[in-house]
Parts: structure tokens; C-alpha cells; sequence
């Protein structure tokens, strides 16, 4: 059997398809799609 993060207390978030979702936790910057670029450079730059 296979775990799969969520599995082992990963929190998941997910947006809609192809629309702005990033995520923001401590250090850790990510993004879900490249219609989301924009939104984690604005994120990025404001941390900087």
C-alpha cells in the first residue's frame, strides 16, 4: 500500500482549474498552475 501525503496529515488546498491559487506557509512559496505566477511573484515581493 501506498500513502499518499494527505494520508500522513498533509494539508491539501486546491483551486479552481486554471484560475490564481497560491499558497503561502512560513518559507514556503508555491503555486498551482502558471495562471498563478503572477499572484506568487506580488506574494514573493512583499516578503523581500
Amino acid at each position: 500500500m501506498r500513502l499518499m501525503p494527505i494520508d500522513l496529515g498533509v494539508d491539501f488546498t486546491q483551486g479552481e482549474k486554471w484560475k490564481p491559487h497560491t499558497v503561502v506557509d512560513r518559507n514556503l512559496f508555491t503555486r498551482q498552475n502558471p495562471a498563478s505566477a503572477a499572484v506568487l511573484a506580488e506574494r514573493l515581493l512583499e516578503v523581500l
